[in-house]
Order: C-alpha cells, then structure tokens, then sequence
C-alpha cells in the first residue's frame, strides 16, 4: 500500500496528475533528488502539444524579478508541520468559532488549505510596506547554505527567521515580490468563488502588488482601488508634497460571482429631495428626473407623443425622430402617470415629463431604503485614531501604527459577510477581530475571524514589554479580550462570539509506521505494539486495537453497571453479547447523528479507534447521515483538529473499502442493510475478487476490527441481518433509536420526557378537525386492516355507518367472508348495492378486500363518503394555513421561517397529469390549498395591521408558496414528473435516492424568508426522510390509526428546534424559558382531540417502560450523587436506607409511590432530603425523576381475562327451564286500532316542535401539552395534554352522495303506518321543518319516525292486543349466542344461570345477577340473548331476564323481569312505556297468565313481586 505522507497538500502532483487527464503523452519519469523515480512533466512535447498558443522566446510581456519562480516553487512544497491547540490562551474554547494563529504565515496557509479551502469570504492584509526598516518573513527560495547563513541576522524566541530588508538590499524589490507573491498565491485558493481580498499599501510597491495581484487574480478581477485619507496633519512625507493618503487594493476571486455590498444613501443631505405630495408620511419627499433623453441607442418605440394636460402634444425631443427618447415605454408612463409616479411639469419653456423618486418609496409603490456603492473615496480614517483607541484599551501606547477600526469597518461593510469568515494573515494588533467583533454587535451577525501572526518578540524597552507582553501575538490576542468585553458591555442583549482558540504551529506528531524490510526488527514492533492505530499486515493496514487482556467481560460489566447506576437506569444482570452491545436512547428531534459523530471523535482521541462503520435501514437516513458528516466536518475539525474520511459503501467500487482499511486517519463506512442483504451484493463481499486480489472484500473489512455504529436498529436487525453484522467482527456495537424493540446494555437514556422536561423538543400542540354527523348517502367504507390466523379464514377490520336511535354513526367492527353491509348497517340504502364481502373477499396476501359489487378497497383505503371527507381535508387545509399565518406574523419580526408539512397519501392529490403533458395540473389538494390560502390570506390582512410583515405576505402567491416533494420519474429528453416512492415493505421506507436529494437540496434553501415555499406536501416522512428544524405544523390529509399516532414517527419530523436566518438554534441558550412557547408543533389531525390526545400520550408512555417502578432503597443504592461543588457521594445500604426514610417521613413517599406534595415542593425548589445528602438535593431529585408508577401504567393484555359464557346443558334440560321456556317461546302477532286524525295532529304537533337534525358541522378542539411531565402514569391516565379552546361551527356545504330515497317508504318501515297517513303528516308540517330532508336525509327518518312512534305510543297503550302464534323460538338460540366479555369488567362467574358468566351492561344489572345466583329460591335463570324480542308498533323489544323459581318457594314461577335504574313509570318516556305495556300483554297472551312480567329496579324488589 501507499506510504502515508504526514504532511500539507502537495500541490505540485496535483498539477501534474491534472495535466497527465488532459495531456497524458506529457508525462515522462525522472529521477528526484532522493534518487527515487517520480512522474514529471516534458515540458518540450507539451509545448508541441500546445504549439498555436505557447508564447516562445523572449518577447512577450511578462511580470519579474529576480526569485519569483523560487517563491512560485515554496508556495507549493507541502511542509509536515502542524496546529497544536494551546486551551490555556483561548478564550470560550469550547464554543466560539474564531481562531488565532501563532506562527509564520506562509506555514499557517499552507496548513489552511485542507480544512478551509473554499470557505473565506473576505481576506484583509495589511503587510510591511518595504519602507526600508520593515521586518518581513525570510522564506527558503532555494539558496545556498551560506546565501542563507549570510541573510539570517535576527530569530524571534520561537527561532522563527525574521530579516531587515533595507534599501541598500540589491534585491530591495525582489525580496518583498517573492515574499507576497507566495502568501497571495496560497490566500487565494481559501477564498469562496465570491470572496475578496483586500491589501493596504503605500506608493512603495504598490506598483508592484497591482502588477502581482494581477498575476495571480486575473486583471479582469481588480474591483477598485481605494485611496484613504490615514493622516491630518504632521511631518511631511517629502519634501516638495504632504501625502495624505494609502491605499488598499481589492481584488475579487471572480468578479462574475461578486456581489458587493452597498451602503445606506442619506437624503435628507441630498438638496434634490426638496418637493412634497400626499404620499409624505410614508414615502417621504421626492425629487424629479426628466423622463425625455438624448441617446445613442434611440429606439422609435420609446419617441411617440404624450398629451399633455392643457390638450397639446409634446415628443421627447420636442418632434420626432432621433436621438431624443423616453425613457419609460408607452404602458409604463401611462401606468406612471395614473398611479401619481410621474408628472406633467409647466414651465416658461412648456410642459416637460419628470418621474418622481421618492426617499422611501420604489416605482412600483414598494417601501425602500435608498442606497449607494461604496465610493473609492469613501475611506477617512485616520492612523492617529486607531493608535488613540488601542491606548484607551490597553491604558498606554503599547503597539505602533496600528491600522485605525473604521477602515476595517468600512472594508467588511463593503462586502455582504454577515455568516462568513474574514481571514487576516498579517493581524498585528488584532484590529481586523476587533471590527468583526463590532459589527456583529451592531449588525446582528455572525462573522467568524482568523487572525494569522508570527510572533515577533517585542523590544525590551518598549512600552509593550514593560507591561508584559513578550511578542506581538500576546499584545493581539489581549487586544481581543479586552475589546470582547468592553462590546459585549455596550450590547448587553446581543449575542456575540468573543472567544477564539489559539493554535501554535509545531512540529507534526504523527509517527511513520513504515519500515523497509532491513529496518524492522522485533524491537521496532514493539514501539507499535502500545498504539491503539497499529499495523496488522502489508495486505490491510490499520486496524483498531483490541482490548487488553486485563479488561475482561466482568471489568467491562462492573464499568458498565457504574455507569448506568450514574445515568439513572437499571444495572445490567449481565452482558447481552455476544460481544459488547450497548444501546443509546435518543428521543427523535434531539441530535442522535450529531451525538455519535461526536462519539467517535471522542473514541479515537482516547483510545486511537479509528475505524468505524454506521449501518442504517434506508436510503434515506444513509443520505441524512452523509449530509450531517458533510455538514459537521468543519466544526468537529475546529475542536478536534482531524477530520474524518467517510464514504457509502457501494459493491461496485470495492476501492474505497481498500482505502478504508489501509488509511491511518478516522475512517467512516456508511451502509445501509440492502447493500449488503440482497443476493448479489452478498455474493460479491463474500466471495474472492480478481479485482480486489483475490481477497474477499467482508474479510478485509473484518480485519480492520471496526466499531459498529447501528442507527434505529429496531428496523435494521433482522435475522438476516443480524447473521451478517456478525462477518463485520466489531470490536463492540453502539445502538442509537429513540423507540428500541432490544434493549441489550443500556447506557444512556434521553427518552420523551427528559427531552420535553429538558426542552430539547418542540412542545406538542393539537388541532382537532372532526365532523359531527352524517348524511349516510355515500356508501362509506374503511378498510382499517386485515387479520390473519392459523386455524380459520382471515377477518377484516372494516369501518362503516350504521342506523342508530338518534342517527347513523360510524362503527369499525370485525366482519368475515358474506356478510352484508345492507344488513349490519341495519338496512342503510347507501350499501343497498351489492354491498356484499365475496366468500373469498378477505385476502390476506394484498391486505384488501372485494365486494360482490365489484369494489375492492386495500388496507388504509376509503371508498365512498367522498365529499364528506374533501370537506374534512379541505377544512384541514384551512386550518393548517390559518394557524401558520398566526406563527408566522409572531416570528416574522425574529427572522425565523415559518414552514407547514402535509402529509398525503397519493401524488395525484397534489399533482395529476394528462397524457404527455409534463407539466401537470394541480391536484386535489392542491387546489383547495390555492383557494383557502386566498380566502385565509385576504381575511387575515385586513386584520393584522404590521405592516412589514403584510409587504412580506404581498409578495406570496398561493400559487408560489407551496411544493411538492415526492419521487420523480425522469424520462429523456422531458420534464420530470412526480411518481409514488418505491417503498420498502418491511421496512416502510423508500430507496429513492432521487427523491432523497430533492428534498436534502432544498432543506436549507427552504430556511431562508427569501423563498416563497412555505407549504410542503409530501408522502409519509418516513419513507422519503423529510426533516426540517422550522416545521411548525403538521397536517395530516390520509385517515390514521391510533398506531400510526402512538408511533410518534410523522410527529418526529417536526419536533427539532426551529433555526433562524443565521442557522442559529433557538433553544434554551437563547430564548430562555420562552423556549417552548416559540417552538410549538401545531398537528392538524381528523381525529377528535381526545382520541388523539391519549393515542399520542400512550405511545409517550410506552416508551418509558424501562423507567425504574418504585421508590425504595434500591433506587438509590450504588448511586453517585454529586454535590454543587463536583463531590461524589456513594450511596452505601445504610446511606439509601436513610434517603428513603426520609422521603416517607417528609411525605414525599407513600407506597413506593410519589406524592402530590413532593411534586409541588419539586415545582417550587423547595424539596428536602436526609441530612446526610443535603448538599446532594439536586441529584436526589434526579434520581427520583426517574420514576413512574407501573400499576398505573403497566399494559392490560386484551386476551388475559376475556371469557365466553357457555351454555349449561345440564341446566338447558332442567325441568324448571323447560318448563319457563315452553311458557315463554311462542311468538305472537298484534292488532292495534287508534284515531288516525288525532295521530296525525299530535305527529305534526311534535314535529314542528321538537324536530331538528344535526347539519354537518365542524368541531375544532385545541389543546396543548402540559408545562412539565412529571411521570408515565401522568401519560398514561391522559393528564400529559390539556384541552384549551373548542370551538364547532356548521357546515357551508352538505356533502350529499347519489343514494335517492323513497322518504314515505322509508318512514312507513320504522313507523307500520300506511302511505296516506305518512304522506299526510309531512304534507302539514311546516315547512322550515320539512326542508330539514335536504341537510341530513338519514336522521330526517330516524328523528321524524321517533316522534310519530312517540305519539302513537300514548294511544297503543289502552289499544293494542295480541294473539299467539304457533311458531316459536327455539333453544338454539341459546347455543349460538356469542357472548363474550371481560371478567370483573362486564363478565361475572354464574351458578345458577343457564350460562357459565353474565355478561352485563350496568352496575345495576351486575347486582341483580349477583343477587339471583346466591338466592335458593331461584331454580334456574338466564339473560335472555338479543335474539329473543317482541314485535311492537314502536319496534322490536328485547326483554332482560327469565326466571324460574323453586315450586313453592314464590307466588308466581316464572317470571320475566325488565330491569331499570328507575322502575317508576312516570319516569320512563313513551316509546318505553309502550313497549312495556306490549311486553304484558305479550306475555298474557301467550302464557295465560302463568308468566309474570314487571319491570323492577333491583332483586328485593322482585322478591316483592312474586312473593
């Protein structure tokens, strides 16, 4: 393998392998100075190869001086030195972002190169101006030892090499050319395409450096030279003329891509602005510019004449024709001059047309600040003031000439810098950080600075030595203290970077680990043998050290135990292996990727681990972990010094796995389970390669000895998987998930509730959007999902609407293969078609089912009920935009974007096409959005009132500020169209790479307020990884189940702290404890806030589950609490025996369980704890939040107490149950007579009275989680959310279907009335009433059949009788009764009964039953089935109980009992009264008065009735 070179860039082979792509016939061998053969360049073909465009021999004009190729060659020679941190000069180590730089510079930008290629905005230098006593930086150019001995006459402390050049020097010019030429040439290559460099100097070489700048720069990238007024008054300069002035030369990288700042023009000094109209107040005074001008380019469009006000004509040139023209055309004058932008002016010499500029005020009406480029001669900034400032900081004149802060200013305003790095090489006194520093105070921004400094020792009789200051580095980095403090002072609020970190150039510390043959001995491997990065063969290279034998699995135990006792968690029995596994719990939002980056910076600056490997479950988060390595490399290489190499893994480029193996640096492997799971990736890694040596590509990576890294390892490890991870042969296994299904070695926990308490998360807020009623008239189906067993044919979970008393309502209920929705609905029109499930309709093997009407829905789909649920989304949509425009008006003003998600189910909602046309049309979705966003839009400003925010919102357009973010289908040579995610069925999530770098190359664009988008709709952000720290609302347009809530996944992606415009995290740091008020997550969900608000708090409380359950002694036993001062106390038994006693006795303890006083005295700080641990009050505290209850929040399984009341058969052939059920089997028929003229008056009566039906409203509940979670069992008992504001409001529109109704029909069914009595009562209701048919058809005939029924109620009572039939019931509808319940729920133990349990509905019915199975006068008993009833006028009725009493033991044997909370029947209403009064004479009837019938409202009074 290759030899490592521990050294900076070389860039001379760079250059040559770019010419050996273009020009490979130029390339020839030579032999370097080492004597070795190296690849070179023939300088004589290239010629040859570039004949037509070579300039040959000597007349040509070219830039020299004597040294310059030499200065060219030491500015690409690599150097192995390097930065060495010095923490103990830095200031905020830990969190600034600036540097300071103790070294020469020509070193410092060649160590630059790697880590800040690319990344400065502005360069400012202010070098020696070879003034003839200036010291400047002696660089090798390549002489003799005694050339160099003779020019080295002065070493700094450091033995950093410094020369006077004086004007006797031959070389004056040349020395200073070679030094700048070199530190130019590297400074360029750290510029950003538009950055900028700026160089002050004098007329000594300023000839020169334009002449260099140019060389290097280009010609064409000269911006201006500026020429500063630096001096007022003093000696003069010569002796003829005082100069007053320097220059700084601006040169841009490329002048194409700059953008230079420009600065506020003052009007109010401008004498022009002198006129005045309506418009003052906000725009200010204006003045006028002619509107007609001579040209050279004339155009006849823009000659043509205006009538003035008087009626004359007027060209602008007083006629047609050249060269005079207006300069706006025909529509914009005219528009100009209706809008009051221009004017007609009369003067002696006629009327002439001005435009008029206002101070404040745009053409086309927008409010502006004017402005102006800085000017050339814009600079007055005078060298005695920079010195004045840095005597006032330091208390005494300790640094000449140093250059004055306002320049500086000026120079970094000039430039548009707020977030970027200024870079000064030559930093002296530090001004150039002193100016950053001031202006993000005064600007807001977040400018980064490297300052560059050699150390140039200072003169023991200087000032600055006597004061202390040995060098010039101690005098700058003091400088940026001092200032720091004194700007932070005068800015108490802003939030400014003062810090910086000192690095030193130094000698490299990295030893070379490679020896020829004749060298390595055993000796030798043993200097290797201690390095955790060692050598394992010439065929791998590195690989990561094992552990040492003294570190045995029980070390590692009682290492890992310690560690979970001091994190709160449960020590380990044991380890789970095989190997070490240890698992991270991150609640998602938190930083997972950002925390185990860190982690392995942190394992190889301990341990010298170097080789790592993250394995992931998606294409998604592979491309989420790349990004976050990509975007995170500079900030971990500013704090560690190195950066890691990481690539994703690909079978067809087996190189990198070489590269990773044999690289000594930190080395990454990105791969995510498909890369290695499917078949033919298996085979390649498994298998030798003639391409990769013959070695097998998983044996090399084995080698290496890597670290595995899982993220969310719960959708990763399946058995294959798991198979495979083991050929990795990991040293030891970290897990990273916020929802764990093994938990293996927990180590950390940072689960729901510590990142909400910690206010790491977005606080959760929720909107419920429900619709109360239902038209029943659109054949709505749901198919929640399919269940499958082992034993039978599969069932179907499947929502639809049934009749109730009231109205229909929606039911999901477990159906099988036949049944019919017409009859489970109980006879809704809406499924009289065909409605029927095939025998086979329930496939499992594609989730769906089919009907005999030829529909056939899939799990999650709906069918039907379309316009019900477009006004739910549609209402949604409203909601959604309406609660994003109030977030956005409040953080507008912070300059926080604010971005709504909705989440749907099909691209054609938001997108849909027609044949070839690409372009598509909204969809669905997308046109509600446009028309409510409008509707919103306009209501919203005539109410807000802020202006700045109303010109933000103008600028929107509906059409604009949404996108879509889906697959995309790219076809050649056409517009890409949205297509479905390609989705992963175990996994749910999609390999799309495509539509990975669609939404990752947006994310941050999407931040900025300068992009329209602010709506986002996307499919489920599981499967295509949408993530966005300034999500603010969800929205979810697809139906969702409690798991899909529970799960928390989709809520996830909004749950990040918002970011505002700088990228800076608005979190606790920032905002204090308005954290949660600004960063709220608004879910928008068609759920009813209750049912949403406890599936979410379940699922938060699932997750606490390793939580430990109860206070006691060995919560605390073997914890290390910690005092204010960084004491640790061990809990001792004795010590946590004394901790818990105290609890108990403070009443902070009852039953192992926290009480309400200890969480109040926790609220207010004030909790208090054993004498012995007193200073360790805080960590005690912690301990205990560590706590749940798990009575109250252990899981109730649903099949542990569920039981099936059996039939007896030996009580079925009881002689006292047969007996009863002879007496009481018969059916009947009844005959009733009543006043039909007075039914119809009370029918129409009552009906204009009381009916009303339920229109289709819309029920908004708003609710929010609570301040704090103190516990699971508070999740878990649903007090996590409070509900805040409900509001409900009718519909606009009523979503009918096609079902048409015969409405006389339909109430002849429920009523047993005839047509004509039917068609009489709706002909004389009134009107208003009957019109109620269109709002809501199916309770329009529940309501109205309720009253009539009702009304004749009150007449069948003294009028009905009944005859018996021959036919009757038979036993077996006891047998075939499914009868279920839970017990002590709705199911209790029986002995007298027929049944094994009752099954009850009431209290009250619970005691009856009881009292019946313990009484000896009762032989047998049952509760009838639903399948018992009698047929009344007013509907079927089903009584409750048969009883059969002891021959002897009562009055009356057998008996049937009806039984009511109330038995009074004043008190029972009249369709009930009826029935009852119908079940007696039933009974009479049928049994010849042998059967009793009664209602009664308990045993004894039963005991009453018959006795």
């Amino acid at each position: 393998m290759d030899k490592l070179k521990f050294e900076t860039p070389d860039m001379v082979s760079g250059n040559i392998d770019k010419i050996a792509v273009l020009f490979p016939s130029a390339i020839t061998e030579m032999r370097g100075e080492d004597g070795e053969i190296k690849r070179g360049v023939n300088f004589e073909v290239l010629k040859q190869l570039l004949s037509r465009d070579v300039v040959d021999g000597d007349e040509c004009y070219e830039f020299t001086w004597v040294g310059k190729k030499a200065a060219m060659a030491e500015a690409a020679r690599p150097i192995t030195k390097t930065l060495r941190p010095v923490k103990e000069d830095s200031r905020d180590w830990d969190t600034t972002e600036n540097l300071y730089i103790e070294g020469d510079n020509l070193e410092v930008l060649k160590l630059l190169q790697e880590s800040y290629l690319g990344k400065v905005k502005m360069i400012y230098i202010d070098p020696p101006y070879n003034t003839g006593s200036d010291f400047i930086y002696a660089d090798d150019f390549m002489r003799s030892q005694e050339e160099e001995n003779e020019q080295m006459g002065m070493y700094d402390e450091d033995e950093n090499r410094l020369f006077k050049n004086t004007d006797t020097n031959g070389r004056f010019h040349s020395d200073w050319c070679s030094m700048i030429y070199s530190r130019l040439m590297l400074a360029r290559n750290l510029l950003t395409d538009d950055g900028v460099v700026f160089v002050s100097i004098d007329d000594c070489e300023m000839d020169n450096l334009r002449k260099i700048c140019a060389e290097v720069y280009g010609e064409e990238n000269l911006l201006v030279l500026f020429i500063w007024k630096s001096k007022g008054s003093g000696a003069y300069d010569s002796a003829q003329y005082k100069t007053e002035h320097e220059y700084v030369m601006a040169y841009a990288k490329n002048i194409t891509k700059f953008v230079a700042n420009r600065q506020v023009y003052d009007t109010g000094k401008d004498p022009a602005y002198a006129l005045t109209d309506e418009r003052l107040a906000f725009a200010g005074k204006y003045k006028r510019q002619a509107l007609a001008m001579g040209t050279l380019s004339y155009s006849p469009s823009l000659d043509y004449p205006m009538i003035c006000p008087d009626g004359t004509q007027i060209y602008p040139g007083g006629k047609f024709g050249p060269p005079y023209a207006w300069r706006y055309s025909k529509d914009k004058m005219q528009k100009a001059l209706e809008n009051g932008f221009a004017e007609f002016v009369h003067t002696k010499n006629g009327w002439s047309l001005f435009s008029k500029q206002y101070e404040k005020m745009d053409g086309d009406g927008n409010i502006i600040v004017r402005d102006k480029p800085f000017a050339s001669l814009g600079i007055e900034a005078m060298n005695r003031n920079g010195t004045e400032l840095l005597k006032k900081l330091f208390n005494g004149k300790i640094f000449d000439y140093p250059k004055p802060i306002d320049l500086l200013l000026f120079l970094v305003k000039a430039v548009p810098t707020t977030n970027d790095i200024i870079l000064d090489f030559f930093s002296g006194s530090a001004t150039t950080a002193h100016a950053v520093m001031q202006l993000n105070a005064e600007d807001g921004g977040h400018r980064k600075f490297i300052m560059v400094q050699l150390p140039e020792k200072c003169d023991e009789a200087s000032e600055a030595y006597k004061a202390g200051y040995k060098n010039i580095c101690e005098i700058g980095k003091e400088r940026i203290r001092r200032a720091g403090d004194k700007i932070k002072a005068e800015h108490p609020d802003a939030r400014l970077d003062t810090g910086f970190r000192v690095f030193r150039v130094d000698e490299s510390n990295m030893e070379d680990v490679y020896y020829h043959p004749e060298e390595l001995t055993q000796t030798t491997l043993g200097d290797t043998a201690g390095q955790q990065l060692s050598m394992e063969d010439s065929e791998v290279g590195f690989r990561n050290q094992p552990f040492i034998p003294e570190l045995t699995n029980r070390r590692i135990l009682d290492n890992l135990r310690t560690v979970q006792r001091r994190n709160g968690l449960r020590p380990s029995d044991e380890l789970t292996g095989p190997g070490v596994n240890l698992s991270i719990e991150m609640e998602t939002g938190t930083g997972k990727t950002y925390t185990y980056v860190k982690t392995m910076y942190e394992l190889n600056k301990r341990y010298g681990w170097s080789k790592y490997i993250i394995v992931v479950p998606s294409v998604a988060i592979r491309e989420g972990v790349y990004k976050s390595l990509q975007t995170t490399q500079e900030h971990f290489a500013d704090e560690y010094g190195k950066k890691i190499r990481f690539f994703i893994y690909n079978s067809d480029r087996l190189t990198e796995v070489d590269r990773f193996a044999s690289d000594s640096a930190i080395n990454v492997m990105i791969i995510n389970m498909q890369a290695f799971n499917s078949s033919k990736n298996q085979r390649i890694i498994d298998k030798k390669l003639d391409t990769f040596r013959s070695r097998k590509p998983i044996d090399i990576i084995a080698k290496t000895n890597p670290i595995l890294i899982i993220d969310e390892p719960q959708s990763v490890e399946g058995k294959q998987t798991k198979e495979s991870l083991k050929k990795f042969c990991p040293l030891f296994t970290l897990r990273y998930s916020a929802t764990h299904k093994e938990k293996y070695d927990m180590v950390y926990r940072l689960d729901a509730m510590d990142a909400y308490n910690q206010h790491l998360v977005k606080k959760i807020a929720a909107l419920g959007v429900t619709l109360q009623g239902s038209t029943a008239t659109n054949s709505y189906v749901y198919l929640e999902g399919i269940d499958l067993y082992k034993d039978k044919s599969p069932t179907a979970r499947l929502g639809f609407e049934v009749k109730g008393k009231t109205g229909t309502r929606t039911v999901v209920r477990k159906v099988n293969g036949n049944d019919d929705l017409y009859d489970l609905s109980d006879g809704l029109d809406e499924y009289a078609d065909r409605f029927k499930i095939l025998p086979d309709g329930i496939d499992g093997r594609d989730n769906s089912v089919t009907f005999l009407n030829g529909l056939k829905l899939y799990a999650g789909q709906i069918s039907g009920s379309e316009q019900m649920v477009a006004l739910q989304r549609r209402i949604q949509i409203r909601e959604t935009i309406r609660t994003h425009i109030q977030r956005e008006q409040e953080l507008y003003r912070k300059g926080i974007k604010v971005l709504s998600l909705f989440f749907i189910d099909e691209v054609s909602k938001y997108r849909s096409y027609d044949g070839d046309d690409d372009a598509g049309r909204n969809g669905e979705y997308a046109q509600m959005f446009e028309e409510e966003y409008d509707s919103v839009v306009s209501d919203l400003q005539r109410k807000i009132g802020d202006e700045s925010y109303l010109r933000y919102l103008d600028k929107l357009s509906a059409r604009t500020t949404h996108q879509g973010y889906f697959s995309i289908d790219k076809k050649k040579g056409k517009k890409a169209r949205f297509v479905e995610s390609k989705i992963d069925r175990k996994t749910q999530t999609s390999d799309d790479a495509d539509a990975y770098d669609l939404i990752m190359k947006d994310k941050e664009r999407l931040l900025s307020l300068d992009e329209p988008v602010r709506f986002i709709f996307s499919h489920s952000a599981l499967r295509e990884g949408w993530d966005n720290p300034n999500v603010f609302q969800i929205c979810t347009l697809k139906k969702q189940s409690d798991s899909d809530i529970r799960s928390r996944q989709e809520i996830g992606r909004g749950l990040r702290l918002c970011v505002d415009q700088q990228g800076e995290r608005m979190d606790e740091s920032v905002l204090g404890s308005e954290v949660q008020e600004l960063n709220k997550l608004t879910l928008i969900t068609d759920m009813e806030f209750g049912r949403f608000a406890e599936a979410l708090q379940s699922g938060l409380a699932e997750s606490l589950a390793d939580r430990p359950k109860k206070v006691d002694t060995q919560l605390f036993l073997g914890e290390v609490l910690t005092d204010a001062n960084g004491s640790e106390v061990k809990v001792t038994p004795e010590l946590a025996t004394a901790i818990y006693e105290d609890l108990v006795s403070s009443g902070y303890v009852k039953r192992g369980e926290l009480t309400d006083k200890y969480y109040t005295d926790k609220a207010s700080g004030t909790v208090q704890v054993a004498e012995e641990v007193k200073d360790c009050t805080a960590a005690v505290v912690q301990v205990l939040s560590s706590i749940y209850d798990s009575h109250s929040m252990h899981p109730e399984d649903a099949h542990g107490n569920n039981v099936e009341a059996r039939v007896d058969p030996e009580k079925l052939h009881k002689k006292e149950f047969v007996e009863l059920w002879n007496r009481i089997n018969h059916k009947s028929f009844y005959t009733v007579r009543f006043d039909k003229e007075k039914l119809i008056g009370s029918a129409v009566q009552m009906l204009d009275e009381k009916l009303n039906v339920t229109t289709v409203t819309v029920k908004l509940e708003y609710g929010e989680q609570a301040a704090h979670l103190d516990s699971k069992e508070q999740l878990e008992q649903g007090h996590g959310f409070h509900r805040t504001l409900s509001d409900q409001e009718a519909s606009k529109i009523a979503p009918l279907g096609s079902v048409r109704y015969d409405l006389i029909g339909k109430l002849v069914e429920e009523t047993r009335l005839t047509r004509a009595t039917i068609a009489a009562i709706l002909q004389r209701m009134a009107p208003q009433k009957f019109t109620m048919f269109r709002l809501n058809p199916e309770e329009f005939i529940l309501k109205t059949a309720k009253i009539i029924n009702e009304q004749m109620a009150t007449q069948i009572i003294e009028h009905i009788t009944y005859n018996k039939l021959d036919s009757a019931y038979d036993t077996d509808l006891f047998t075939s009764a499914n009868l279920r319940g839970k017990l002590d729920l709705n199911a209790m133990e029986a002995n007298r009964s027929l049944y094994s349990h009752i099954i009850y509905d009431s209290e009250n019915e619970k005691r009856f039953a009881g009292e019946l199975d313990v009484n000896a006068k009762v032989a047998v008993y049952v509760k009838l089935p639903g399948g018992f009833f009698i047929s009344t006028p007013v509907g079927k009725y089903s009584p409750d109980w048969a009883i059969a009493f002891n021959e002897g033991s009562v009055k009356h044997i057998y008996f049937i009992a009806e039984t009511k909370g109330n038995s009074d029947a004043a008190e029972l209403r009249g369709v009930e009264k009826a029935k009852i009064a119908c079940a007696k004479a039933h009974f009479a009837a049928i049994s010849r008065e042998s059967v009793t019938y009664s209602v009664v409202d308990s045993f004894a009074e039963l005991m009453n009735v018959v006795s």
